[in-house]
């Protein structure tokens, strides 16, 4: 079950980021996907491999899910918010899109642990959210990167 959900969560997250009104362009976009998906494949690989806080499923059907999971789902879920962070003014709008992208990735968390395709060793919070604000605030300097070159 976790990977129709993982394919279907998919499609919809990639047809509400081809909809959306963007703030950086086809090639920012295409560089912020590319580096976030580094960085979450490197440290998925560090949680998993080297610090075992994260432990895999052993079902190679369910095992699918997790790179759709790391390697589009996350970064385009970034992408989204990334996108309507650079084009929102005000700071409550600001810190309601921060809210909302901590709240549907730990909710797509949840919903991975759930299925059984990922599971945290020793699980708290803290590690989930602590990884994925570190991972937004890094987008946010990479996208400010990319935008200060351009101009």
């Amino acid at each position: 079950m976790g990977l129709p959900f993982s394919i279907a969560l998919t499609m919809i997250i990639g047809h509400f980021f081809y909809y959306q009104k963007k703030a950086l362009n086809f090639l920012q976009n295409s560089i912020l996907f590319m580096a976030l998906t580094l960085l979450t494949t490197n440290l998925m690989t560090i949680a998993a491999m080297n610090i075992n806080k994260l432990k895999l499923t052993d079902d190679p059907y369910l095992f699918l899910a997790f790179p759709l999971y790391r390697d589009v789902i996350l970064p385009i879920i970034v992408l989204i918010f990334v996108n309507a962070f650079i084009l929102s003014d005000s700071l409550k709008i600001k810190s309601t899109l921060l809210a909302a992208y901590l709240f549907s990735s730990l909710a797509i968390d949840y919903i991975h642990i759930y299925f059984g395709v990922i599971g945290y060793t020793k699980w708290q919070i803290a590690f989930p959210v602590l990884f994925h604000s570190a991972y937004i605030a890094s987008s946010l300097f990479i996208a400010q990167i990319i935008t200060k070159k351009e101009q």
